[in-house]
């Protein structure tokens, strides 16, 4: 154990002080012994000679017991360079870095400001990085085929559940078939690697089989990458993992988030609109399923860094678009373990915290994971302590910034030097945006635009790895984007990995709380949020169809329209009471041995649930409902039949002002 605080907790009795020392000069030792500064010895053995060993002091974060290994740096530090990690910026004057590095990663992380404009590195890679491309060897098999039936002699109804996805008492026993792999004890490092990350994750634990009748069975003579989703009950249950391509850390984990029972992150269907467009025109029927929309159980805001998210282009062809071109470097992170809103959504899906008798209550974005009964609190990188409220920080820089609304306050590091990694928490008022703004900015970089000390700055999520900056002009604004708590922000400073380089004259930034009523999500359909000058004060801009103060009501003489290829999240949006299944959406569709396919690049509906646990019935219902209020003597048209794709019955009626549509199957 690396003892966390040097005062003891009330109730604990202090056994030693002494210092964490390794085998390395460096932080990120591979082993560790705490040596008391009064150690006790026996008579006699003070003579003992090691052979000249030295032991270097190591310091250790202050927090989780996992703080180490849960750093970036740590977690992918390149081949052959020891301690933290420190890289040699010779390496950045390269005219083309290597595809798979931590500098090509960190590059495309990059944006650089000099004379007044927004550039990126010179030298980032574009070639497909390897764990990447064994995506388009992801085929995942479809569940026992549940046909529809008539329905049994019974008036309750069976809804999809999502306990029939998850694996009893929450253990995963595995056990790999060494006779499908020509180099068993590659595959067998790799895939312990990543069951000890996933185990480090929460309760869900994958072991390793004894005489366990109900398994995974990892196979790797078959060309793809796959997994079954969630457990089906079988004996050898089969997960793939290629030899000649899916033998990757991140690849292993993907399959084995799947197999406990999750699906890609870009089948969210509630919510991947707000950050992905799709090219539906490149998708093939074979990999059709891997974009398919579901509604999905999401404890957390969508993770465009997850290892379920597939990256956006492959080969030539590009499958999806971010809708912020600044964030696609999310999706080319080549991860070594679980991101921070994987952890998050396993722990909430197998409901982890249900076991704690006491559960911390994690602050600013932490979360409850428990570990063999052991309940603590997962931090966002760069906080920690037992409720998620302490700064992991350099003792000459960071701290917490506490905003009132509208007020703002400055962060600056003039003269600063090396070996730095600072954190500044920045606060504000529920229905306020954190903005900040870049006054000045003189962080030194390479001859190809990469940054030696940067800034990081997370705007999109606390819990993903930021937006690094550097170079020789301010001017740069960067503000909270809604898609979780907009009145947070983490920014980190370092000057520790390129040590070796001269410091620049430092940089200033100017952080506000300004107000934000949009934070809540007042307009209600396709509309545009404009902030007001209070935190009750908003504008939507409606699109044609739409008025009203959040742009819920539909004119009489209006024609508004939704479809699957949006998710249903403009008009219409999947009921989720009174239901037996919710629709998917996928373009191609097998009606009674033909194949349909929708020609004109919309989506359709279908009645597939076979990746789930639960068959369904000819009777069975969704519906598709909305809260926008129509004006009277509007007519409510629904083209659902156009090309005879499916045939449906629609039963429309008004209630106190919603309107649910009951879509009910004749003709499959």
């Amino acid at each position: 154990m690396i003892p966390a605080k040097r005062n003891c907790p009330v109730g604990w009795i202090k056994e030693y002080t002494g210092m964490l020392l390794g085998a390395w000069e460096g932080e990120y030792a591979s082993d560790y012994i705490c040596l008391d500064e009064n150690p006790e010895f026996l008579e006699g053995t003070r003579s003992h000679d090691d052979n000249g060993r030295t032991l270097y002091p190591v310091r250790a974060r202050c927090g989780r017991q996992d703080a180490l290994h849960n750093s970036p740096r740590y977690k992918r530090a390149p081949k052959g360079k020891k301690g933290k990690g420190k890289f040699d910026p010779q390496e950045l004057d390269k005219p083309l870095l290597d595809e798979n590095s931590l500098e090509e990663e960190y590059a495309e992380r990059t944006f650089v400001y000099k004379a007044g404009k927004k550039t990126k590195p010179k030298n980032i890679n574009k070639k497909p990085k390897k764990s990447k491309e064994a995506n388009k060897l992801d085929r995942h098999p479809p569940r026992p085929q549940h046909d529809a039936k008539a329905p049994p002699n019974r008036m309750k109804r069976v809804f999809v559940s999502e306990e029939g996805v998850k694996w009893p008492n929450r253990t995963i026993p595995y056990e790999i078939d060494t006779t499908t792999y020509t180099n068993a004890t590659n595959i067998k490092s790799i895939f312990s690697t990543a069951v000890d990350r996933f185990n480090e994750a929460g309760c869900l634990q994958w072991i390793p089989r004894t005489t366990e009748t109900e398994y995974i069975r990892v196979v790797g003579n078959e060309a793809r990458c796959a997994s079954y989703v969630g457990h089906l009950g079988w004996s050898q249950q089969t997960l793939w993992m290629y030899e000649s391509g899916c033998i990757y850390i991140d690849i292993s984990l993907h399959e084995m988030l799947h197999a406990a029972g999750t699906m890609h992150e870009q089948s969210r269907a509630q919510d991947r609109n707000q950050l992905l467009s799709f090219n539906w025109a490149a998708v093939s029927s074979g990999n059709e399923l891997n974009y398919q929309g579901y509604s999905l159980y999401n404890a957390r805001e969508y993770d465009l860094s997850s290892v379920l998210q597939y990256g956006l282009t492959y080969g030539s062809t590009t499958y999806m678009y971010v809708n912020d071109p600044d964030l696609e470097y999310l999706t080319q992170i080549q991860q070594t373990d679980l991101s921070f809103y994987d952890k998050a959504e396993l722990n909430a899906f197998y409901q982890c915290a249900d076991d704690c008798n006491d559960p911390p209550v994690c602050q600013n974005g932490g979360f409850v994971k428990q570990i063999n009964g052991v309940c603590s609190c997962e931090c966002v990188d760069g906080l920690t302590g037992l409720d998620c409220t302490e700064l992991d920080t350099s003792p000459e820089c960071g701290g917490l910034v506490n905003l009132t609304v509208g007020s703002s306050d400055k962060i600056e590091m003039f003269g600063y030097q090396i070996n730095l990694t600072c954190t500044w928490l920045i606060k504000g008022p529920e229905k306020t945006k954190i903005k900040i703004e870049v006054d000045s900015l003189d962080l030194p970089t390479s001859d190809q635009d990469n940054c030696y000390h940067y800034i990081e700055i997370r705007d999109y999520l606390s819990g993903t790895e930021g937006k690094l900056i550097c170079g020789d002009s301010g001017g740069a604004v960067f503000t909270k984007k809604n898609l979780g708590p907009t009145n947070m922000m983490v920014v980190r400073f370092d000057s520790e990995q390129y040590s070796a380089v001269t410091p620049g004259k430092g940089f200033s930034m100017t952080v506000t709380a300004e107000p934000s009523a949009c934070s809540i999500l007042p307009c209600k359909y396709p509309a545009t949020c404009v902030d007001g000058a209070t935190t009750d004060e908003y504008t939507c801009v409606c699109t044609e169809g739409y008025s009203g103060t959040n742009c819920d009501t539909v004119a009489a003489t209006a024609t508004v329209t939704d479809s699957f290829e949006d998710d249903f999240t403009t008009l219409m949006t999947h009921s989720s009471t009174g239901v037996d299944f919710q629709w998917s959406t996928n373009k191609y569709s097998n009606l009674n041995g033909f194949t349909k396919t929708a020609s004109d690049g919309d989506l359709m509906a279908t009645l597939r649930n076979n990746l789930f646990a639960t068959a369904f019935y000819y009777t069975y219902r969704a519906k598709l409902e909305t809260s926008a209020v129509f004006e009277s003597n509007n007519k409510i048209i629904y083209d659902c039949a156009h090309e005879k794709r499916v045939l449906m019955t629609y039963l429309t009626k008004q209630r106190n002002n919603v309107t649910n549509m009951t879509l009910r199957n004749n003709v499959v």
